[in-house]
């Protein structure tokens, strides 16, 4: 019978991340606990393709003060609502995206409410974690930035 460690939570894969000490570290720590809120809240971070709309002055909340495995949500969970606050067409206002962040961040844990909130700002910095890992670490994980240069063949024709 296999064991299968807990999963941890993001917020303590990017401390691990940000404690490591090489490049080499870093990689294998990401390696290890790759998993699609790890993915998504990093490519919501760093991916330039990807735009969250302004929620104006900053929003304050008071994340629950649960440990670890007793919140009532987890960014495992609420990874899946980055798209809500992205711009493109939508019916929410401001104001309702702003109370939707609000009430996300109240069900984390405090670190992961920060994350969260980091990247829907795309502010999230710490210490080792850049884009250049990221796309290391995720291969295919970033857009490619859209060349607007002609190719050669374009010119010819």
């Amino acid at each position: 019978m296999a064991y299968h460690s807990m999963m941890i939570s993001v917020a303590e894969v990017i401390d691990e991340v940000s404690a490591a000490k090489t490049r080499k570290e870093r990689l294998a720590i990401l390696a290890k606990n790759n998993c699609r809120a790890l993915q998504a809240c990093l490519k919501a971070n760093f991916d330039d393709a990807i735009q969250f709309v302004d929620l104006g002055k900053k929003i304050d909340f008071v994340a629950d003060a649960a440990p670890f495995g007793h919140n009532p949500s987890t960014l495992h969970m609420e990874h899946k609502k980055f798209y809500i606050f992205m711009e493109g067409p939508s019916r929410l206002t401001t104001e309702r995206r702003r109370q939707l962040v609000c009430q996300i961040c109240e069900a984390l844990h405090p670190d992961e409410a920060d994350i969260f909130y980091a990247c829907i700002r795309k502010k999230l910095k710490r210490k080792g974690l850049t884009k250049l890992l990221v796309k290391d670490a995720f291969p295919g994980l970033l857009s490619e930035p859209v060349s607007t240069e002609s190719t050669p063949s374009e010119a010819t024709e």
